[in-house]
């Protein structure tokens, strides 16, 4: 059976600006003016409809390339969750549980595609290693958490890979820290 698919657009005049939609089933992709939703008791809505939103929410840059893309469901985000930035390279990658929470490998990359940092957040909750890098690719800094608790050693490098400093944690409270050489200004 062949999936319907209408595109619709609508100029709205008085606002000068225009928004896209693609119907597919039960989905819909919005190009949206942001201020034609709202959030209620930390739902999102649109203005005119009184049930939470269900569907695909995209956002385009003036460019026409996307700017984010997100789902809800019942008026709450479900799934995965990806940012862009202007010139279309990726910026934001998440996850978002059937609560509406942060959950899952979370990852942000710099404009030029090196990672910034990543780790996993249980929950809502930072929880395991994340690890953070310079702009060059060189990590930065490795930490741990505990069900959103610092945790256990975090080290610290220079922007060109020397160990710098260390910290220990036990239940987000500094027992211990270190520094293995004299102040290191870090380039970025």
């Amino acid at each position: 059976m062949k999936t319907i698919k209408d595109n619709f657009i609508l100029i709205l005049g008085t606002l000068g600006c225009i928004i896209t939609i693609e119907a597919h089933s039960q989905n819909i992709n919005l190009d949206v003016n942001l201020d034609t939703f709202r959030f209620v008791q930390r739902k999102l809505y649109q203005y005119y409809d009184e049930k939470p939103y269900t569907g695909l929410l995209i956002r385009n840059f003036d460019n026409g390339k996307k700017q984010f893309e997100i789902s809800y469901v019942d008026g709450i985000p479900v799934g995965s969750y990806t940012e862009w930035y202007k010139d279309g390279n990726i910026k934001v990658i998440g996850h978002y549980n059937e609560k509406g929470i942060e959950d899952g490998e979370f990852k942000k990359l710099y404009e030029n595609g090196q990672i910034e940092y990543i780790g996993y957040i249980d929950n809502g909750d930072y929880d395991s290693l994340w690890l953070s890098y310079y702009k060059n690719g060189v990590i930065a800094k490795e930490s741990y958490y505990n069900k959103g608790k610092r945790d256990s050693i975090w080290k610290f490098w220079t922007d060109k890979g020397e160990l710098y400093y260390i910290e220990k944690y036990r239940n987000d409270t500094l027992t211990y820290k270190e520094q293995l050489m004299d102040f290191y200004p870090i380039e970025q």
